[in-house]
């Protein structure tokens, strides 16, 4: 993963979650930038994992806060809720931000990469203008992808 966020334009990533699934995206995200991530919402075992590694959090008061920061360009979404996960995922994609979904290990079924996948179906599409350049409202930067994170287990 080496790289993933240290594009050389680094661009800002928050967190909404509790899944230790998206510990490696978290310790990239951290380690790619010299100030701490935007404020997130980080809760359960990703956040004690977070503060015993000594990464430097500051905490939204709502994934609703994240979404509307106009400083956060990727919202990294890892929730064990499916309908959550649905809810955030197309708020993001309305307030314009790249959505990485971490989806759960055990719940994420067919029927939400099929939802996901109208969200990112209906989403704004480029102006028949836009150079690609970022620089026009309805630019094709606003991305949607989703993570299936497998863990070995120990055998």
């Amino acid at each position: 993963m080496d790289g993933l966020f240290s594009a050389p334009k680094r661009m800002k990533t928050a967190f909404v979650g509790s899944s230790a699934l998206a510990w490696q995206l978290l310790q990239e995200a951290s380690r790619a930038s010299d100030q701490p991530l935007p404020p997130s919402v980080l809760q359960g075992p990703l956040r004690e994992r977070a503060l015993a590694a000594g990464i430097p959090l500051r905490l939204a008061a709502s994934a609703e806060d994240v979404m509307l920061d106009p400083a956060n360009q990727v919202v990294v979404l890892a929730l064990e809720d499916c309908d959550e996960i649905l809810r955030l995922t197309r708020a993001a994609v309305q307030a314009e931000k790249h959505v990485v979904v971490v989806l759960p290990e055990l719940t994420a079924s067919p029927a939400l990469t099929f939802e996901l996948q109208l969200v990112w179906t209906n989403r704004r599409r480029p102006s028949s203008r836009c150079w690609g350049d970022g620089n026009c409202r309805n630019c094709h930067r606003i991305a949607l992808c989703w993570v299936l994170i497998r863990t070995r287990s120990a055998s």
